[in-house]
């Protein structure tokens, strides 16, 4: 039942927030599209529920030719694979001017929720994992995979980029081992509003 229960709720939040936010959703496009007149939205390959495979949608934060930029260079995409999949804002030769905004803010998340409207991610759940990052899970990987992966989760709301493997694996699996409304409640609430409900 509260698997059914928190599915009715990603449907209609998800069919809510995009309601509400569509005009920053058009204007953030319209942005990026006059900044580098290409593809608005980015779309990778993610471990999803029960190992299937889906394309996680963003806006697009990188150049043109961020993954040839990642694949040719060695020493970058080392770095990339050492600091958990990504690379520091900062650091990043890949990412745009206004990419740079939208990642400070967390705005180049949005377009994920219309892969919870299709049933694709959750609202909260594990973050969706590259195929390469499997490895980090062993034995773990399915169930990882068991449930949806989400937008947000244990592991955005207790650290984020501060925790990486092999301490992340913990902090993602700890929701598979405790889905309840509560804790989607209050994830979800600690995602909006940081410093409310710190103990849990």
């Amino acid at each position: 039942m509260k698997f059914l229960i928190i599915r009715f709720l990603d449907l209609t939040l998800s069919i809510f927030l995009i309601f509400i936010l569509s005009p920053i959703l058009v204007i953030v496009g319209l942005v990026i599209f006059i900044e580098d007149t290409d593809s608005v939205i980015f779309r990778q390959i993610r471990l999803g529920y029960k190992n299937s495979k889906f394309k996680v949608l963003k806006f697009r934060t990188m150049r043109k030719n961020a993954e040839d930029m990642l694949n040719r260079n060695q020493e970058l995409y080392e770095k990339y694979v050492q600091n958990n999949y990504k690379l520091d804002i900062v650091d990043d030769p890949r990412i745009t001017p206004i990419g740079r905004l939208l990642r400070k803010w967390s705005l180049d998340e949005f377009p994920q929720l219309f892969n919870v409207l299709i049933g694709e991610m959750s609202l909260v759940g594990p973050r969706p994992i590259v195929p390469d990052e499997s490895k980090h899970y062993g034995d773990s990987i399915s169930k990882l995979l068991s449930v949806r992966p989400g937008m947000t989760g244990n592991w955005q709301v207790n650290g984020r980029d501060d925790v990486g493997y092999p301490e992340r694996v913990e902090l993602e699996l700890w929701w598979v081992d405790n889905i309840s409304l509560k804790n989607y409640v209050i994830i979800l609430i600690k995602t909006i509003w940081p410093k409310v409900l710190k103990a849990r």
